[in-house]
């Protein structure tokens, strides 16, 4: 006879929390690319399309899941081509500045903001991975409700 696992264990709240996150990356990524207009901003190309961070998420953990950190390119501008957005800063920067400056000027007013997902570790608390569930809960319903409005 098997036993039930209990949804009270942390190994289970920790299972539960990557499922989370996983599904919270999916909804931003497909958020960005429906602001964009499912095209690349640098070409206009419709095909290979990627959701890129603007802003590294190991720098500014708070920005991870928020849209306007984010920014569709299509393969060759995301990762392959020469002045792509992982090889080339100048690229980046210079779109940012031209064509996306309050974005950019939310991303500079948000960067050093705190988010409980990275204050949280393998070393918690079940009462602290219950609140770090209920945020990315949260954070879920405000990706799913953005492209409604």
């Amino acid at each position: 006879m098997k036993k039930k696992k209990s949804k009270e264990t942390k190994t289970y709240l920790l299972k539960e929390i990557r499922k989370l996150k996983k599904k919270c990356l999916k909804l931003w990524s497909e958020n960005v690319r429906w602001r964009s207009g499912y095209r690349c901003a640098f070409c206009g190309s419709t095909e290979y399309l990627h959701s890129h961070h603007i802003e590294d998420v190991r720098l500014c953990p708070a920005l991870r899941y928020e849209p306007r950190n984010g920014i569709c390119l299509c393969a060759r501008h995301h990762k392959f081509g020469r002045g792509s957005a992982h090889k080339s800063f100048i690229a980046m920067y210079t779109y940012m500045t031209t064509k996306r400056v309050s974005d950019l000027t939310y991303l500079l007013e948000h960067r050093n903001d705190k988010v409980l997902e990275y204050e949280y570790g393998a070393q918690s608390t079940i009462a602290q991975l219950n609140i770090l569930k209920e945020y990315l809960v949260t954070k879920i319903g405000e990706l799913r409700n953005e492209r409604r409005c």
